[in-house]
């Protein structure tokens, strides 16, 4: 290549960046131009300004052919670009398209992260690690919803309801202590807290709970006994003999006629005749 074809090249690159760059600043100048005033910046920028809208008549190279590395919006205040700082700093960006305002509209419509953009490599890391990290993100994700779920799950069978003690004493009643044992025996250490569901008779908690705690330490023999808790909560199902206080009640209020069970057998119609 002769000195005049270096010369000629070198010219047409310096011309080419000087168009970006005037470019890159007459848009940003006409960005910041509000409705309704003299768009003196957008003036300045050697743009035409009509209702917001900056059109850059003087300026071959469309803004959105511009390369980002002149953009003000892909830069990092203070940070040279393609320093071990900068490469450091965008590899902490969020990979994807960046939102931006271009001529009052925001492209793209959908959410996206707005700022600088990763570098090539950090773009080829995600892409040849993908799904990593965003997968372990969504299991983790899922994974405590369920831990949450567990939580509750535990916590109700753990709970000591008021149908589990006697209305008159506050003492337990088998059942009662029937479910403390299964809590005791069968509840994961990490479950095994007693709760109690809170009663609005004056002193039958402070009863409850030294009642619970008594049996509690005599069904661990002397070892160490699980933390006893109030809970302010409502039993999601009822006791059994509730239920079957209701199931006697509506079988005994059947109306007319009723169908006896049992008995005598009659002239069914799928009954055999005799053979031809």
């Amino acid at each position: 290549m002769t000195g005049y074809s270096k010369l000629l090249l070198t010219a047409s690159l310096a011309l080419l960046v000087s168009g970006m760059v005037s470019t890159v600043n007459a848009q940003q100048k006409c960005d910041t131009c509000m409705e309704g005033q003299m768009c003196q910046n957008c003036k300045n920028g050697q743009g035409q300004c009509q209702n917001g809208d900056c059109h850059h008549s003087r300026h071959l190279i469309p803004y959105w052919m511009i390369p980002d590395v002149f953009k003000d919006e892909d830069q990092i205040a203070g940070v040279k670009r393609w320093s071990k700082e900068d490469y450091y700093l965008r590899g902490q960006l969020p990979i994807g398209q960046r939102q931006k305002c271009y001529k009052g509209k925001i492209w793209p419509v959908a959410p996206r992260p707005t700022g600088p953009k990763p570098h090539m490599i950090h773009r080829f890391h995600a892409a040849h690690y993908w799904p990593y990290p965003y997968n372990i993100w969504a299991q983790n994700n899922v994974r405590n919803m369920i831990e949450v779920h567990q939580q509750k799950g535990w916590q109700d069978a753990t709970t000591l309801y008021n149908y589990h003690f006697s209305a008159d004493t506050n003492e337990l009643t088998d059942a009662g202590v029937l479910h403390l044992k299964w809590i005791l025996q069968n509840a994961p250490s990490q479950y095994r807290t007693l709760y109690l569901q809170t009663s609005e008779k004056a002193g039958a908690n402070d009863l409850r709970m030294a009642e619970v705690a008594q049996i509690a330490s005599r069904l661990t023999a002397g070892q160490q006994t699980p933390e006893v808790v109030f809970r302010n909560t409502t039993p999601y199902g009822r006791p059994a003999q509730e239920v079957d206080a209701i199931r006697r009640n509506a079988l005994a209020n059947q109306p007319q006629p009723r169908i006896q069970s049992g008995g005598g057998g009659g002239q069914g119609y799928g009954g055999g005749g005799g053979g031809s």
